[in-house]
């Protein structure tokens, strides 16, 4: 003979149940006044960059200049301190003879020393 399984519930269990489902739907609720105040500041700010051009230009052109002093800057400072580094290492007897090495093929494929 089979035997039947009884399930029981916790006595709790379907208010539980409810609070939880009444949560989700606050939390839902919430969500949607996020979204949509969200979609209405994208749009406020496309509305202002059409009607400031002159202001998206300079906005811009600051925004590039910035990028491009801050690429240069950064690659000086790495490079100057790869430099400073490999000074350093040329007293090494194995680094040294390494970077002799590297030395050569970089002025030999050099266009300026052929």
């Amino acid at each position: 003979m089979k035997r039947q399984k009884t399930v029981t519930y916790h006595p709790n269990l379907i208010e539980r149940v409810e609070k939880l489902a009444n949560h989700t739907e606050h939390l839902n609720a919430r969500l949607d006044r996020i979204t949509l105040w969200m979609e209405q500041s994208r749009l406020q700010d496309l509305l202002m960059n059409y009607t400031q051009p002159r202001r998206v230009f300079w906005l811009n052109l600051l925004a590039g200049l910035s990028r491009g002093l801050g690429l240069t800057l950064g690659t000086a400072i790495v490079i100057s301190l790869l430099s400073i580094l490999l000074s350093e290492l040329s007293h090494i007897p194995y680094i040294s003879d390494t970077i002799q090495q590297l030395k050569k093929i970089v002025d030999h494929s050099s266009p300026h020393t052929r």
